[in-house]
């Protein structure tokens, strides 16, 4: 209760202590008038504006239109994770599933840019700009999901090209499965009606994760059997651990006279390139590292 009572003072009313109003439906759907006599509008009213001001083909032109559109997404997700609370939601969304994926996958592009250029990951990554990233996470897709769209492929090819768009708006939709979308995507082309998906996606990222591991460790001289010891360690921590001899422990011989400077920097690389590989299988592996023989060619 105490921890309760805490986060609803950083939510809102210091003296909310364990009691929470919320609004009617209406209220948060349609707009309300506060005690001031100020007019809040809703849920409708913003969906409609976004709809009106950056219709979906059009691209987004300006920094201004850039954040007048993040402001304005933002605001609808704030919405949204209201609404989902009430019966009466469903089915009065107005969105399509594919028209909020596709305003989704624009919001995620525009962060992905703020974010390099604001060089950090802090979700305010502009002092008047901040990305609701949780809210989207709240209802994101994930993998198994996208196997069972898969698994729905019959061979009709209009049908099944219909599949790979839905497939495709889900991925950009979703901030976890962005940088897969690559192995995702192979996948769901080379596969065909009627196959057994999960035996085949495990065998499939199984292949992929031995075959980037094989690139990783080529490309930055590692030692192959401590990278993989590190990797399975990292798999079974959930993490990847950069304090410690770990990533040091992988790291090819260097010349000792002059080399600190320089090892420091391979380290930094390495670890970056290790904890994107990570990234990227992590969830895919079900967060079991498989085994693997880096021998065999992939």
């Amino acid at each position: 209760e105490p921890a309760t009572n805490a986060a609803l003072e950083l939510f809102g009313d210091k003296d909310a202590g364990g009691l929470v109003l919320i609004k009617t439906f209406n209220e948060y759907y349609i707009g309300y008038t506060n005690n001031d006599g100020k007019e809040t509008p809703g849920y409708k009213p913003f969906v409609e504006d976004v709809l009106e001001r950056f219709p979906l083909g059009r691209v987004i032109l300006g920094e201004k239109a850039e954040k007048d559109f993040i402001k304005l997404w933002g605001t609808i997700l704030r919405y949204r994770n209201i609404l989902q609370s009430f019966d009466q939601f469903k089915g009065n969304e107005i969105l399509t599933d594919d028209q909020f994926k596709d305003y989704q996958g624009i919001y995620l592009d525009l962060y992905e840019k703020y974010r390099r250029q604001g060089q950090g990951e802090a979700l305010n990554v502009n002092d008047d700009i901040v990305f609701e990233i949780e809210l989207v996470k709240s209802v994101e897709i994930n993998i198994d999901y996208i196997l069972f769209l898969v698994a729905q492929k019959n061979g009709d090819s209009r049908h099944d090209a219909e599949l790979v768009v839905k497939i495709k708006k889900s991925i950009a939709a979703t901030p976890d499965l962005r940088d897969k979308e690559d192995l995702i995507m192979q996948f769901v082309q080379n596969t065909s009606a009627g196959s057994d998906i999960n035996d085949q996606w495990a065998t499939y990222v199984r292949q992929k994760l031995a075959k980037e591991v094989q690139e990783l460790i080529a490309a930055e001289n590692l030692k192959p059997e401590q990278t993989l010891e590190f990797l399975q360690q990292s798999f079974r921590d959930g993490e990847i651990r950069e304090s410690g001899t770990g990533i040091a422990g992988i790291l090819p011989p260097m010349p000792l006279f002059g080399a600190g400077s320089k090892r420091e920097e391979k380290k930094r690389i390495v670890t970056e390139r290790i904890k994107a590989l990570f990234k990227r299988f992590y969830d895919l592996c079900g967060g079991v590292f498989p085994i693997l023989d880096i021998n065999q060619p992939v």
